[in-house]
């Protein structure tokens, strides 16, 4: 379709705005053209040198008369001086020296064996030659260490990667480097050089190094030298390659070709209907945008307005809370910020007539309140905003053990908002461990008319370490053992329900608990049944338990049934003693009858 629209010379796409109709191939040329121009080429490694002709010249080089001992020889006798400035004495006298007559005495010294270590410690030449065998050793690791290679290795990956990315126009060429193979021969050159080297720091005088093994170090640097020049005789090819393929293209500036690119592109992308389509919807959006803007600033006011009123109302309700709860603090100063983008509340405590911040201070909110407190100002501001709740008489609201960390002075008026809530919600379930609370908390909501519908339940285990939920006796559990006892014998003289031994056991501390609730306090605490009983028939007749005496004979009758059924009176046989049914019924029958007429049968 280009090529045709730019034969006929019309607008392909039906604009004002483009002038010229481009042939894709062109533009697929110009834009290799212009990456080609830009794009690097790959170029040789520099080769590492070292001079090994320099290298064996020290190793070669020696000093004529010179004795091995002559350091020893000399030192020994500075020694023996033993004065300050002596060597450099002995040195500056080497001056005077004509090397057969001592200037000194005038005597001959040829012969004397510490005339020529003089001569030798001190010539300049050996100083010379032993600094230079001094930092073969360096040199040695600085020339061919083991970085050589290494080096070597990573600018030629550094050129292999830029040939590869000429690999969509050229054929990409071989950049080969055996790097185990030239790290070998470099390894047993410097391990070579290095024992001619140490041979020589042993004796410097002497010299060290043949021609054969000149010969054999030159041929394993070279070796490794032209493994690196075959690589980058590879590299130069890579280089010719690429270069033949960079001049075969148009010679225009890179400048020329790239702004060339950017009025095609800019041109065909503009006039795209993704394009126009995206600059419809960018329009759109800003008018959007604007609108939403609007929105959220009457939204923001609005928000401000309903929360300066909702906390002013929520602060009145939590501190007439705090008051019925007991609490000795208030919250004040109640607003609102939009921290962290949405809308939050902030308060502070007033405690003793001083303020106290939420964060921050001293004092602070961790440390003026006990955990008691915390969890009251927490339980009124659950209350206060669930009691204002728009939506709370169609809403299930639970609440998990209320009187935990509470003072016991709070539980009452715990009741009663518990009250309001469940006159107000649909539905109220309490979850709590004391069933003394929950007991109360029933008979709170308990309505004259008894339609309030209210279900106990409890979690029980079952089989596997599972749980699940069952009926729960409130009153059966929260009854004292009294009230037990008597429940015990009430219904087996009824309906014969309870087992029977439980029933006979049930007895005497049944009527024991009745003596001690018809005397409270003038029977010791501590007595069993039957000394409550001669305790009473020991009465004289000012006592208040001598009215009890017109029961001594049947409590003994009942005590001496009951007793074969307790471990304290019948040690060892109780569960052995059978117990008749007709038996036990009478027993209980008068029993009950003590407690209930205050008689006995």
């Amino acid at each position: 379709k280009l090529i045709n629209a730019k034969k006929l010379g019309k607008d392909p796409w039906g604009t004002k705005n483009i002038k010229y109709a481009y042939d894709p191939f062109d533009i697929q040329q110009d834009a290799i053209s212009f990456m080609t121009w830009t794009q690097p080429v790959p170029s040789t490694v520099q080769l590492p040198g070292i001079d090994l002709t320099a290298l064996f010249n020290i190793l070669g080089k020696s000093i004529e008369d010179i004795q091995e001992d002559a350091e020893r020889l000399v030192h020994s006798h500075i020694e023996l001086i033993d004065k300050d400035g002596t060597e450099s004495w002995l040195s500056s006298g080497q001056h005077f020296d004509n090397g057969t007559t001592c200037p000194y005495c005038g005597q001959g010294t040829s012969g004397v064996t510490l005339i020529r270590a003089y001569r030798t410690y001190f010539n300049a030449a050996y100083a010379d030659l032993k600094k230079q065998v001094a930092v073969l050793e360096r040199g040695i690791a600085v020339r061919i260490g083991e970085g050589i290679v290494e080096a070597f290795v990573s600018s030629v990956k550094a050129e292999q990667a830029i040939s590869r990315a000429w690999s969509a126009h050229i054929k990409d060429p071989a950049i080969m480097f055996d790097s185990i193979g030239a790290t070998l021969r470099l390894t047993e050159l410097r391990e070579f050089l290095l024992d001619l080297v140490e041979r020589k720091q042993a004796n410097p005088t002497i010299s060290i190094g043949t021609l054969e093994e000149k010969a054999k170090a030159e041929n394993l640097w070279n070796q490794m030298i032209g493994d690196m020049s075959e690589c980058n005789r590879q590299i130069s090819t890579a280089k010719s390659i690429i270069d033949q393929f960079r001049n075969s293209l148009d010679k225009e500036t890179s400048t020329e070709i790239q702004n060339k690119l950017m009025r095609i592109q800019s041109a065909i992308r503009r006039h795209e209907t993704p394009v126009i389509d995206l600059f419809s919807k960018l329009t759109e959006a800003k008018k959007t945008s604007v609108e939403a803007t609007k929105r959220k600033k009457k939204a923001r006011e609005d928000l401000d307005a309903a929360m300066s009123a909702i906390l002013g109302k929520y602060e009145a309700s939590i501190n007439q809370l705090l008051v019925k709860f007991g609490a000795a603090f208030q919250i004040e100063k109640m607003a609102t910020n939009f921290r962290g983008g949405a809308a939050r509340s902030e308060y502070g405590l007033r405690l003793r007539g001083k303020s106290v911040q939420l964060e921050g201070g001293t004092p602070s909110f961790s440390t003026v309140l006990s955990e008691g407190d915390k969890r009251t100002l927490a339980f009124a501001f659950f209350v206060a905003s669930t009691l204002e709740h728009p939506e709370l008489s169609s809403r299930i609201v639970v609440i998990d053990d209320p009187m935990c960390s509470l003072d016991i002075n709070r539980k009452q008026h715990t009741k009663t908002v518990l009250k309001q809530i469940r006159d107000k919600a649909e539905q109220l379930i309490v979850l709590a461990h004391d069933p003394y609370f929950i007991r109360d908390l029933r008979d709170e909501l308990l309505t004259k008319d008894g339609k309030t519908n209210i279900c106990s339940l409890q979690l029980r285990y079952t089989t596997g370490e599972y749980s699940d939920l069952g009926e729960y006796n409130i009153d059966k559990e929260c009854e004292s053992t009294y009230f037990r006892h008597h429940r015990t014998l009430k219904e087996f003289c009824e309906t014969g329900a309870n087992e029977k031994r439980d029933v006979a056991k049930a007895i005497r501390p049944f009527l024991e608990g009745y003596l001690h609730r018809r005397f409270p306090g003038f029977i010791p605490r501590d007595l069993m049944f039957g000394q409550v009983v001669e305790f009473i028939k020991g009465a004289v007749a000012t006592d208040t338990v001598a009215h009890a005496k017109n029961l001594i004979s049947e409590l003994q009758e009942i005590n001496t049934y009951a007793g074969q059924f307790h471990h304290d009176t019948n040690p060892g046989y109780t569960d052995e003693i059978p117990v008749i049914h007709a038996e036990l019924i009478g027993f209980s029958r008068r029993a009950l009858r003590i407690v209930h007429a205050g008689v006995a049968e």
